[in-house]
């Protein structure tokens, strides 16, 4: 990472995964429209659902590529990822985080939103 893309603040998300009402799981990101308002974020997320994981392969995918998050996600553990964020222009990204129960392939897709609200 070059001097001027190194993280410089740090914005903490918790991932969530309950049952719905039709018995089928539903995960929650908190907050759900992440606002960040400082330039080279480093957005933390954690799985705080026992016997949750992030998915090893892309668990973060953005709905459009936008030069805003130019790295993938790192995968710290089972239950922490990181993402950076240059947060240098002002804008709305939907994205999806995928999680899955431990020992299963199947994804379970979770749709927040970004707001970078710099420049």
């Amino acid at each position: 990472m070059s001097a001027s893309m190194e993280p410089s603040h740090l914005f903490s998300l918790t991932v969530t995964v309950s049952s719905g009402a039709d018995g089928r799981d539903e995960g929650d990101v908190d907050p759900h429209d992440a606002v960040i308002k400082k330039d080279n974020t480093l957005m933390v997320y954690t799985l705080a659902t026992e016997g949750y994981e992030f998915c090893p392969d892309d668990p973060i995918v953005f709905d459009e590529a936008s030069g805003q998050f130019p790295y993938q996600p790192w995968r710290l553990s089972p239950t922490e990822l990181a993402l950076f964020n240059k947060a240098t222009k002002k804008g709305e990204h939907p994205y999806h985080v995928y999680v899955r129960k431990v020992g299963t392939t199947d994804r379970l897709p979770i749709d927040p939103m970004v707001q970078n609200d710099g420049k």
